[in-house]
């Protein structure tokens, strides 16, 4: 990498004209097709049953229309029968171990190489430097320190900015709105739910989360800080600028999706991790720009668990709309939406949770946490949403007052879930602190029509 300059960390790669970039990531996607036919029994055999060859590949729309995908279950099946780390492993030496968060199932593993480790610690600089993180910064990152990379991933891109890094991971909210109070950061890295849930807890315990001087959010691992109602949210909260910023763990460096000073939309740095926006029922169909569809990536560098067109599950849509920053990559001007295999269908209505959760934003009233309820008690869809309220917005009101105020919230809320989403709700009001608190990635869904949570959890 070049030496950063004030703007850019690497002024070269950033503001490349766009076809240039693209002859320059055709190249190295033929090398890495070769590579891992080469030395991959997973891949060989992948390509092998479908009838691809790497030479059949010789302009990117014949890589997204003649290659194969790969997808999670994929992963776990090698790992299982190939332990511990799959027969999709270069057979580089494992410098680090990582690994899913295991949300759906056993945790797959991420066996990173040290060359693999200094590239990705590159890549996330000069994701992060882009959000205007520079070395006089103090970076909090409140994200769960555990086999997910998120946490990990902010911690590298901030060391090696030169930054001062404060490691205090989730949890412990009061202890890190203490700290906070003592150490002042100025950015703070975690899930967009994980920022507004530690400044209510400020809020608590008497602090004001404005006098504590974060200037910048980095939010990671859940939609959110790309939606407008939930990122209005947190920068009232804290005062602060948010920045949309991640991808999936499987394709570490997963920050190659990550929003500059600009805040419009995350810019997708496509010569590190090939991003691709697909037709959702056809993965070899290309969507134009404009269109949303499930996201594809391929990393570029990585010689330990290549990741060559992994379906992510994620939903978006990319612009080639040239941003104010004057970085050239292609950009996703809403950030990643939802999840495919998140989507609700209610009464033929297609709904992600993360647009429930826009609309329920909107209301300056409601608390940090809710949940969306789906059951069928006879042949129709019935929604329910628990939504807890603000801290402090009944005191000192009579009875009268109060339930007058729940009344006014409930109606507020299902209105513009109606407006926002086509669907109609019911809405029960309730204490702040009352429902779980996400520290890595919300889990708010509950489908009774199946009797299993969204994440897969009975």
């Amino acid at each position: 990498m070049s030496k950063p300059d004030n703007k850019y960390w690497n002024k070269e790669l950033e503001t490349m004209r766009p076809e240039e970039r693209d002859q320059k990531i055709l190249k190295q996607i033929k090398y890495q097709l070769n590579y891992v036919y080469d030395n991959i029994p997973f891949y060989r055999k992948l390509y092998d049953s479908k009838g691809f060859k790497p030479e059949m590949v010789r302009t990117l729309a014949d890589f997204t229309k003649k290659v194969p995908i790969i997808k999670k279950s994929m992963l776990r099946e090698s790992q299982a029968k190939y332990p511990p780390f799959g027969d999709y492993w270069g057979g580089k030496d494992v410098y680090r171990l990582h690994g899913s968060s295991g949300t759906t199932g056993t945790p797959t593993l991420y066996a990173i190489s040290k060359k693999d480790w200094d590239h990705i610690t590159d890549v996330q600089a000069m994701c992060y430097y882009s959000t205007g993180i520079r070395p006089h910064d103090t970076v909090q990152v409140s994200m769960l320190l555990s086999l997910f990379m998120g946490g990990w991933g902010a911690i590298l891109a901030s060391e090696r900015i030169g930054a001062r890094t404060f490691p205090i991971g989730a949890g412990n909210t009061e202890q890190q709105a203490t700290l906070m109070k003592i150490l002042k950061p100025s950015v703070l890295s975690c899930t967009p739910t994980y920022a507004i849930h530690l400044g209510m807890v400020a809020k608590d315990m008497g602090i004001d989360p404005l006098e504590l001087g974060v200037k910048k959010g980095v939010f990671l691992g859940e939609p959110g800080a790309g939606i407008p109602s939930i990122r209005k949210r947190i920068e009232d909260i804290w005062g602060l600028k948010a920045y949309d910023c991640g991808s999936t763990s499987e394709v570490t460096p997963w920050a190659t999706n990550c929003e500059c000073e600009a805040q419009a939309g995350m810019h997708c740095y496509t010569d590190q991790v090939y991003t691709e926006i697909v037709a959702e029922d056809d993965p070899n169909e290309g969507m134009a720009y404009g269109e949303d569809g499930g996201i594809i990536y391929t990393t570029l560098y990585r010689e330990s668990q290549p990741m060559i067109r992994f379906w992510s599950g994620d939903r978006s849509v990319m612009t080639m709309e040239q941003c104010n920053c004057g970085r050239t990559y292609p950009r996703l001007p809403k950030g990643i939406f939802g999840r495919l295999d998140d989507m609700l269908i209610i009464r033929g209505v297609n709904t992600f949770p993360s647009a429930i959760e826009e609309a329920i934003r909107k209301c300056g009233n409601a608390g940090a946490e809710f949940r969306i309820i789906v059951s069928r008690p006879k042949d129709m869809d019935v929604v329910a949403l628990e939504v807890e309220h603000r801290d402090g917005l009944f005191d000192g009101r009579d009875e009268v007052e109060i339930e007058r105020m729940r009344q006014e919230l409930m109606s507020e809320i299902a209105h513009n879930v109606k407006a926002g989403c086509g669907i109609s709700t019911s809405v029960e009001i309730v204490s702040p602190r009352t429902l779980p608190v996400a520290q890595l990635k919300s889990k708010r869904v509950v489908d009774r029509r199946t009797g299993v949570w969204a994440d897969g959890k009975a």
